[in-house]
């Protein structure tokens, strides 16, 4: 887990403005952050951020895909509708993606709750597939949705 968190550091989530340039994109949901009595720091404007999403599309790979990569919802905000208005953004942004046909994304069986979340806004299973590193395995799922792009 820490190789893959440092690979995620040094990769997409090292410049996101570049990695996520359009017409591939990335989304942020932030909420006012509510001022502590003891917290002299904080003012009125401040934010947190309570979820992120991006759309990785790139079409020297193939371009009638995109995927759905670091799809995070807070803990304590999860099942408010975060996550659900991040796809949805995401989804929108895809459809105006000229040629493209699927976005997908894939989850392990670590993330049960991620892939409930998935089915339940219409994503189908369309691979599934078990990775082995060392004596340690997991059984990744691929997800898939059509993109209807004009």
């Amino acid at each position: 887990m820490i190789s893959f968190c440092e690979n995620v550091l040094e990769t997409d989530m090292h410049d996101i403005s570049v990695h996520y340039r359009p017409p591939a994109a990335f989304f942020v949901a932030a909420q006012p952050r509510a001022a502590k009595a003891d917290d002299e720091t904080a003012t009125s404007g401040d934010e947190e951020v309570v979820g992120y999403v991006g759309l990785e599309y790139l079409p020297e790979k193939d371009a009638q895909i995109a995927e759905v990569r670091r799809m995070i919802v807070s803990a304590k905000r999860r099942r408010h509708g975060i996550g659900a208005r991040l796809m949805q953004a995401l989804i929108a942004h895809g459809e105006t993606i000229p040629g493209l046909r699927w976005i997908e994304l894939g989850t392990s069986d670590y993330q049960l709750g991620a892939q409930r979340f998935y089915t339940r806004l219409g994503w189908e299973v369309f691979r599934v597939e078990t990775v082995r590193q060392g004596v340690v395995s997991a059984t990744i799922r691929q997800f898939r949705r059509p993109v209807g792009t004009a």
